[in-house]
């Protein structure tokens, strides 16, 4: 089969004041009919300028110094396209009729003065000269072709009343009206979100392979590459790296700016702390980082910080008010419908969905530039929790510099007329901090932070690349020294390498300040390589909200599933399947069914699925009915109910028989999970050994757990005993919690499961001692207390006592001792008014977040009774023992 386009030895240069650049130098590559031919590299690399040479559309500056580009149409001659003169007629044949082109941002190739139907049908009347009712007839046709719902009424739209995916529709209607024999796509979906993206992607390849197509594709995103392209040319500063079929190039690249380019994508289900590992790495000294980290008083890590409960927005359409309306009679479309959300402190919350699906507004009202229609925002002070959108004056004042923004688009997030280090030192010097020499060395230390060079403060955005200009945009949101920064879509408009230069950076910051990060993007690779949890929203909703790794392993909501499905993997191996992707919008609440979808009823509400995991629906889902569990594990629970042993109301489980007998056993990822040993031990001679490891999982993460079933009586006493031995080299990641003790919730099978009512935790050296309290179970429960807290003793044995009354709809009791001393005393609602029973104890390690080693803790000697003396954990209970109680 003869070539259809093939490019030798092309040379394109650049004369400006500084000199001549030479963009493209000598590149070759061949696209054969109906084939896909993607050109791979960074931005700078070369490749629009090679696209633009084909189309003999070089920019005035541009001169090709050599090489020809021959096409072949069909069995026609080949022509060097190189030899013909940019305006002749020949050419203008060919430009738009034969080859055409969709470009990177649609939004402004199109003029805004015309409709969109003028202008794709002056295609058609140039190119084939068909009249003004063919051209119409011809351009509805093709809107219909392209996705569009209604062509009839969209051929005489303008094209910013389109959105960004419908104005890319009418860029390919446009490109594709004529038939083409080669199309060529310069970053057809760089703009667009993930979902839009995969429909752009379909209807190109279904255009493709009804009119024989082939299409020369220009990008930077691998994943696009690998589910498009037949053939890849790697090109970097204009040459050719490497070339080949595209997945051999994927599974064996041999060059080494191949393989730098692969590292740098950010892929789900990347290991815990693996790094993405830029073409380019930047070097940032963070050695000074821990002197600006925020107050910990404020709220302890990992409890919420930001509290948003009922937060909606609406906004009115202009264009279905008649003039001179009063403003705000016309029908309201909710940008934002009853959100309610936790930020809690230390996390990287990722916020994704489509554009348009509320996002940005959200973080607006959160930060006050757009008003709330109803609902709240609480952000814990020093004082307690504040009003945020009661603020006002210079509380509010005060309040701005604990929440910062970084931008989606770094090209207009920065005032061109500004140095850099004005641009820096704006909020220090709003918020009169310091003299000017103090801010000057602050915007110093911040660009060394951001990793610039703290001389580059005196020049203008104009001389920074795209990724230089975030990271200056993060060191503006770091110089008040926030809690909370809110990145909205930071890294879509840069490329592979330079984004995953501001992803390490990010990561970086966030752990080395202390940082609260609300991370928005449809990027669910890049939310899953920052994020801690993740929170779905769908039509102004909130419809899921999960851990990273819970989502990614158990997506729930359909509109979840539609987002997962949708996201191109850089491997040719794993292409999305197009079947599946539909070209009418997902993220419609109408097309997600039952139990999910609103009906007569009215919306659906937040139902507990898991630990932490909430699916919007009215019932729960059929086969998640209760915590996000399978129906076998639905029949494993049903089991052990059945079958495992629950006790009287006074029990000692002392592990002196050398065995598991009175516990339940069904949680544990093998022997060694749980095992009974008598090297230490509190009393007696033996102790249970818990242990987990990194690469064994139970059905909900890392747990070694033994359940005690007993449900004590509501509104009467029961006291709790155990002891605790936590190694000397017991060191989870910081960050990381680890449950060593607590009671859960009771819920039946069907039913919601919540955060422990009481729990005793262990997180970055010290033990915390947690509650939790709502009307129903809940992962995110409206009350949340921390009774405690205190430095965990390490290689000594530790002796719990609880003294528990538990109430349906009084006030709980709860005091606490700590060897025999007293630790703490609570009277007040806790637990789920919603459970008919008192919860259940368990006892061992529960990870709740990733570990990077095996971690081993020893229990000893568990007991409930009706008094200190018989569950006191310093005593054997196996013999006559009496303690008196204590004062």
């Amino acid at each position: 089969m003869s070539d259809l386009l093939r490019v030798e030895d092309l040379t394109v240069e650049f004369k400006v004041p500084a000199g001549t650049t030479r963009a493209v130098s000598n590149l070759s590559f061949r696209i054969e009919p109906g084939k896909t031919v993607a050109v791979v590299g960074e931005s700078g690399s070369g490749k629009s300028v090679t696209a633009q040479a084909i189309l003999g559309i070089l920019p005035v500056i541009a001169r090709r110094r050599s090489g020809r580009i021959l096409f072949r149409d069909g069995n026609g001659p080949e022509i060097d396209l190189a030899s013909l003169k940019p305006r002749s007629e020949k050419y203008a044949a060919i430009r738009g009729g034969r080859i055409s082109m969709i470009f990177q941002e649609p939004t402004t190739s199109f003029s805004a003065l015309h409709t969109i139907g003028s202008q794709i049908g002056e295609v058609l009347k140039l190119h084939e000269g068909a009249d003004d009712k063919q051209a119409r007839e011809a351009t509805i046709r093709a809107l219909g072709e392209v996705g569009f719902k209604n062509p009839e009424r969209s051929v005489d739209a303008y094209p910013f009343e389109l959105s960004g995916g419908l104005c890319q529709r009418a860029m390919i209607a446009m490109a594709m009206i004529c038939k083409p024999a080669l199309l060529i796509a310069d970053e057809p979906t760089t703009a667009l979100d993930v979902t839009v993206q995969a429909e752009i992607l379909k209807l190109m390849r279904q255009l493709q392979e009804r009119n024989g197509t082939a299409i020369l594709l220009i990008a930077h995103d691998l994943g696009v590459v690998a589910n498009m392209a037949d053939e890849m040319v790697v090109v970097y500063h204009g040459e050719v790296m490497e070339s080949g079929p595209a997945r051999e190039l994927f599974a064996a690249p041999k060059h080494p700016y191949l393989k730098a380019l692969l590292h740098a994508v950010p892929r789900i289900g990347m290991k815990p702390g693996e790094r993405l590992t830029p073409v380019r790495e930047i070097s940032v000294d963070l050695s000074k980082a821990g002197r600006h980290r925020p107050a910990e008083a404020r709220c302890p890590v990992g409890e919420p910080l930001v509290k948003l409960r009922g937060l909606a927005k609406g906004f009115t359409n202009r264009s279905e008010t008649r003039w001179l309306k009063r403003k705000g009679s016309g029908p309201v479309a909710m940008a934002v419908n009853g959100v309610d959300l936790d930020i809690r402190r230390g996390e990287c919350l990722g916020l994704v969905g489509e554009s348009g699906c509320g996002k940005t507004t959200l973080s607006k009202m959160v930060v006050r530039t757009v008003p709330a229609d109803e609902g709240t925002v609480e952000m814990q002070g020093k004082g307690g929790a504040e009003d945020v959108l009661a603020l006002g004056g210079e509380a509010l004042r005060h309040w701005r510099t604990r929440v910062q923004y970084v931008f989606q688009n770094p090209y207009s997030a920065l005032n061109p007329r500004m140095t850099v280090g004005a641009i820096i030192a704006e909020p220090l010097q709003i918020h009169e901090y310091g003299d000017h020499k103090a801010r000057k060395a602050r915007v110093a230390e911040l660009l060394t932070l951001v990793g610039l060079d703290a001389s580059y403060m005196n020049r203008y955005p104009h001389s920074f690349s795209g990724g230089q200009r975030q990271r200056i945009g993060i060191a503006r949101a770091l110089a008040l020294d926030p809690e909370l920064i809110i990145f909205d879509e930071p890294v879509s408009a840069l490329d592979v390498s330079i984004q995953a230069q501001i992803l390490n950076l990010l990561r970086d910051l966030k752990s080395a300040l202390g940082l609260t990060y609300l991370f928005i993007s449809h990027n669910l690779a890049v939310v899953d390589y920052l994020a801690d949890r993740i929170a779905v929203m769908a039509s102004g909703r909130l419809v899921e909200l999960a851990p990273r790794e819970e989502l990614f392993r158990n997506p729930r909501h359909p509109y979840t599933r539609a987002l997962m499905a949708a996201v191109p993997q850089p491997d040719p191996n794993r292409r999305l399947d197009f079947s599946k992707v539909s070209l009418s919008r997902q993220s419609a609440p109408d097309a997600w069914g039952a139990p999910f979808a609103p009906d007569e009823r009215g919306e659906p509400h937040w139902i507990g699925i898991g630990p932490d995991h909430y699916v919007r629906a009215h019932e729960v889902p059929p086969v998640a009915d209760l915590g996000g569990r399978t129906p076998e594990e639905h029949r494993e629970i049903a089991l052990s109910l059945a079958t495992d042993p629950v006790g009287e109301a006074v029990a000692h489980l002392d592990f002196e028989s050398g065995t598991l007998d009175g516990w339940s056993t069904r949680r544990l990822a093998g022997p060694h999970s749980a095992q009974v040993q008598d090297v230490v031990a509190r009393v007696g001679a033996k102790s249970c050994r818990f242990e987990l490891r990194p690469d064994e999982r139970v059905s909900q993460g890392h747990r070694a757990e033994l359940r005690d079933w007993y449900n004590a009586p509501l509104e009467a006493e029961t006291w709790y005993g155990f002891a605790t031995l936590l190694p000397e080299d017991f060191a989870p990641p910081l960050g990381t919690g680890i449950v060593l003790a607590q009671w859960h919730d009771q819920a039946k099978l069907g039913e919601p499961s919540g955060k422990p009512p009481l729990a005793l935790r262990f997180r970055d050296g010290r033990l915390r001692f947690t509650g939790a309290f709502d009307d129903v179970a809940s992962a995110n429960p409206a009350k949340t207390h921390v009774f405690h807290e205190m430095a965990a003793p390490l290689g000594q044995w530790m002796d719990f006592v609880f003294r528990i009354r538990w109430s349906r709809t009084g006030d709980a009791a709860i005091e606490a001792f700590l060897n025999g001393r007293p630790l703490f005393n609570f009277w007040g609602p806790l637990g789920y008014r919603n459970e008919e029973q008192a919860p259940y104890f368990k006892l061992g390690l529960y990870a709740s977040g990733p570990i990077d080693g095996p971690l081993v803790a020893y229990h000893d000697n568990y007991s409930r009774g009706s008094s200190f003396a018989e569950v006191d954990p310093s005593v054997s209970h196996g013999v006559a023992a009496v303690v008196p109680e204590p004062a």
